[in-house]
């Protein structure tokens, strides 16, 4: 049972959207051809390879694949059999130990926080398994300011006048309350789909945008093709 009346620690901040790609370099042309600027692909622990699309806001897409033959490789290949997929959503917060004895007050399962050197990843569940696709995490020291100015160059003139994520639709089966689960999980700009697909997928990330002429820009996830609307 969730206790939706208590409130989070602090706003869980959905910062970036994470793209497993089949091939790195055909998913680098994909986006570059839509007219986004990636930063260079560079590696990852255990063969895993990362780039970067940075928007204004400091929010990213992520694009994640993997060296042919590395630890990784074969289980991203059964993920991206059918075509490139948006796997996952991580959402800022201040103090990933705090929300951590929320969640679980709330009655979410809770996984060991997963420590790397610059940063702290949180993984939870609940029992309707719709929460698969997302993560909270907090930066270690300084890392979030440096990697802002690291990437701070390749943040503007992005296609469309897109300046940051907007929000992503999630497929669920209907009658899985998916849209109070998130809200007791203090997740924001998260539109729950009850498309019937019942494995929680993230079917379309969305773009804010200053084009006038559009209201919105609309990333399509399946093979990395791009969509405005």
């Amino acid at each position: 049972m969730f206790v939706a009346m208590v409130s989070p620690v602090s706003a869980a901040t959905l910062t970036h959207v994470i793209v497993l790609v089949r091939d790195m370099q055909t998913a680098r042309r994909a986006f570059a051809a839509a007219g986004f600027k990636i930063a260079p692909t560079t590696p990852l622990s255990r063969g895993l390879l990362h780039a970067v699309i940075r928007f204004r806001d400091g929010t990213f897409l992520e694009l994640i694949g993997a060296l042919p033959h590395t630890p990784y490789a074969t289980e991203i290949s059964k993920l991206v059999r059918f075509g490139d997929i948006t796997s996952a959503a991580g959402f800022e917060v201040r103090d990933v130990y705090a929300e951590r004895a929320v969640l679980r007050a709330r009655g979410f399962r809770i996984d060991p926080p997963q420590v790397s050197p610059h940063w702290v990843d949180l993984y939870f569940s609940e029992p309707a398994g719709i929460l698969e696709p997302f993560f909270l995490y907090q930066y270690r020291g300084d890392y979030g300011k440096r990697a802002a100015r690291k990437y701070a160059a390749l943040a503007v003139n992005q296609p469309g006048g897109a300046i940051g994520i907007r929000g992503i639709d999630v497929a669920v089966e209907p009658g899985r309350h998916a849209a109070a689960i998130y809200a007791a999980a203090g997740l924001s700009r998260v539109t729950a789909i009850e498309s019937g697909a019942g494995d929680a997928r993230i079917v379309l990330v969305r773009l804010a945008t200053l084009d006038p002429r559009r209201k919105r820009t609309t990333v399509l996830v399946d093979g990395c093709h791009i969509r405005y609307e």
